[in-house]
């Protein structure tokens, strides 16, 4: 017989490791399949094995473009968990149709990667990214009051929830007009913009760890006053 435990955080909220758990297990998951799609045709002579790694540019671009959205997926899921120290049935709803958005990562990079001339090779990807950075959004906007410690900075909920917004209506403008406009080009959008995601969260994490250095201090020095 199962036993469910929930384990409540002072009673506003219930705790959020299950979740962790489970959102690091699809991530390492979706990570590795990534791999599956760089493959060569065996039994090559020597003098096609340069050609064939050549011809295989596209895929390995899709794969690295593709690890890079799922590596920024889970540190958004990283951070954001570093502040959001409980959880509720919304978040956990909308964390399971995020983790399902990101489950076809693999699917839309091995499109790109065999279409990167076609704006439909990057169609999957941008509607991927779409729904996950949108379902990312609304839920720190619905839950950042109920979720987030007051005691933050409250410029940082609002840093999270501005660049997924940010993100999706990239997405959003690369899947409707700009893939069929110059796939090229979309594509380097995809590689500027995933360059702007990572020098965004390097502050945000030095950020979101001196408030929380901030607050444990805090927490410290009232518990010795008691």
């Amino acid at each position: 017989m199962f036993r469910m435990v929930v384990r409540l955080d002072g009673g506003r909220g219930l705790e959020v490791d299950r979740l962790n758990f489970l959102t690091d297990g699809i991530y390492a998951i979706v990570m590795t399949l990534l791999v599956l799609e760089l493959k060569i045709p065996e039994g090559l002579a020597s003098d096609r094995i340069l050609p064939a790694l050549t011809e295989a540019g596209p895929k390995f671009a899709a794969f690295l473009i593709s690890f890079s959205a799922a590596a920024v997926g889970w540190s958004y899921a990283y951070l954001s968990h570093s502040v959001m120290r409980r959880s509720n049935f919304t978040h956990m709803l909308l964390t399971l149709v995020s983790l399902m958005a990101v489950s076809l990562i693999p699917f839309a990079s091995a499109v790109m990667g065999s279409y990167p001339d076609s704006p439909w090779g990057y169609i999957p990807y941008c509607v991927t990214i779409g729904a996950l950075t949108a379902t990312l959004t609304i839920d720190m906007l619905l839950n950042r009051r109920a979720l987030v410690d007051p005691r933050l900075d409250p410029r940082i909920p609002t840093l999270f929830w501005m660049s997924t917004l940010g993100c999706m209506l990239v997405a959003v403008v690369g899947g409707t007009w700009l893939a069929f406009w110059s796939p090229r080009v979309t594509f380097w959008v995809i590689v500027v913009v995933s360059v702007l995601i990572w020098i965004d969260y390097y502050y945000l994490s030095a950020w979101i760890g001196r408030e929380t250095a901030r607050i444990e201090s805090e927490d410290a020095v009232a518990d010795s006053a008691e």
